[in-house]
């Protein structure tokens, strides 16, 4: 995960997903007495129940979920299938280019605004 700058990997067993690892089970466990990586199974600090989001939720609503329950790492389904993972810097980006757009569009309509009392004077 270090080596690929990986912060998430999802588990996937029998065609489908049996948990999420992040960086952070692996940390919760180099914590652990008597902690050897090498000896322990991916199945043993795993989240075998992670929160998911919905392929229908919005920006918004991941945002909401990821800030509520402190998760960096949410795969998103739809139904059973799990159709990709999305990280807090994704949606971060995602806020970031859509306040970077309404700020545009504000600027355009204030000039514009500017333009047509000019033109009445």
């Amino acid at each position: 995960m270090v080596r690929l700058d990986i912060g998430s990997l999802v588990v996937v067993e029998e065609a489908g997903m049996a948990g999420l690892l992040t960086f952070r089970e692996v940390l919760r466990a180099l914590d652990a007495p008597q902690a050897s990586l090498s000896r322990t199974m991916v199945r043993e600090i795993m989240d075998p129940d992670p929160v998911c989001g919905r392929l229908s939720d919005t920006i918004d609503d991941l945002r909401q979920i990821m800030t509520d329950r402190h998760i960096r790492y949410l795969p998103v389904k739809e139904g059973d299938k799990l159709v990709g993972i999305i990280s807090f810097h994704d949606v971060a980006k995602a806020v970031i280019l859509e306040t970077g757009m309404e700020n545009r569009l504000l600027r355009r309509y204030i000039e514009s605004q500017s333009e047509l009392r000019a033109d009445r004077s």
